[in-house]
């Protein structure tokens, strides 16, 4: 169980019903805030773990299976970055539930506004790019939030340290 922590926009354009007081979040890179991201013709949905702060890019017409696309996009991500199967299948087996709430952590909205820039730079730097790359490229920028720690090597050690699978398995 985990939440969507999406912005008012989104939450409007997903029309869909927000939970006031979410629960803790049973994975282990927790909830993922969520925004739009709109540059040139590209239409996307970010969302960013409120523990790694690894983004996960989605376009924008999936939203309507956000659940089921979102553990797609995160799932293929996480494997790229060499995550074992098995902690991969851990993590999404925890992410089968999830319920909308609104945002509730300013410095992760900081973060994402970074991301959004850096996305929109990166986008006119290649003319043909698949969201893969710019998600894996985007998880190498070091952000300040999490003491300058890179999204990447933290979802690393979040997903496959012991101490921390126990941690979140146990409640």
């Amino acid at each position: 169980m985990f939440s969507f922590r999406c912005t008012r926009r989104l939450i409007n354009k997903l029309q869909a019903s927000v939970v006031v007081e979410p629960p803790q979040p049973t994975t282990r890179l927790g909830d993922w805030y969520g925004n739009f991201l709109f540059s040139g013709y590209h239409r996307l949905l970010m969302f960013v773990s409120d523990r790694s702060l690894l983004p996960v890019l989605m376009p924008l017409r999936e939203r309507n299976q956000l659940l089921p696309s979102f553990r797609a996009r995160l799932a293929e991500l996480l494997l790229h970055l060499e995550i074992s199967e098995k902690d991969v299948a851990l993590e999404l087996s925890e992410m089968a539930e999830a319920v909308l709430a609104r945002t509730a952590n300013r410095s992760i909205l900081g973060s994402m506004n970074d991301f959004t820039q850096n996305t929109k730079a990166y986008m006119q730097m290649h003319d043909d790019f698949s969201l893969l790359d710019l998600e894996l490229w985007l998880a190498e920028t070091p952000c300040g939030p999490k003491e300058y720690r890179y999204p990447n090597e933290l979802t690393i050690q979040l997903l496959t340290d012991v101490d921390s699978r126990r941690k979140f398995s146990a409640g």
